[in-house]
This record gives structure tokens, sequence and C-alpha cells, in this order.
């Protein structure tokens, strides 16, 4: 039990940690610190989607229309930059 759990928390800190700074950067270096800034609202997006994929989640109105809602602030916010 404990090798797995250390082996678990090894892969969530390095690995995990590390692929989000590597794209982060790499977002950053490409899109600028704003843009880059704006799509961090997307996470929940990503969640409510893999978990409905992967975790055969039920798909709720409310989930939908916060994902529609999240969608439209982000894009909204890149084609009204001030």
């Amino acid at each position: 039990l404990i090798p797995k759990v250390l082996l678990n928390l090894f892969f969530l800190a390095v690995v995990c940690s590390l692929a989000a700074y590597l794209f982060w950067a790499q977002a950053v270096k490409r899109l600028g610190v704003t843009s880059a800034g704006n799509y961090l609202y997307i996470s929940p997006v990503v969640t409510f989607i893999s978990s409905a994929l992967i975790l055969h989640e039920q798909v709720t109105l409310i989930g939908v229309i916060g994902c529609v809602l999240i969608l439209s602030g982000v894009i909204l916010s890149e084609k009204l930059k001030f």
C-alpha cells in the first residue's frame, strides 16, 4: 500500500506539476500573459467534459449552462481586448 501511495504522490507532484508548468510557460510565450491568463478559466470546462467521458458522471443542465457561460466569457475577453 505505501509504495503505491508514494508512487501516486510522485506522479502528481512531479509529472503533473511539471507538465502544467511547461504548458503554462509555452502558453505565456506564445499568447502573452493576458491571453494565457484568460484560458485558465477553461479548466472547469475540461474537468466537466472529462468527468462525463471518463468517469461517466451525469451531465446536468446547470453544468452545461456553467460551461457555456465560461466559454462565452473567455471568448468575449479575447475579442474585446482593451
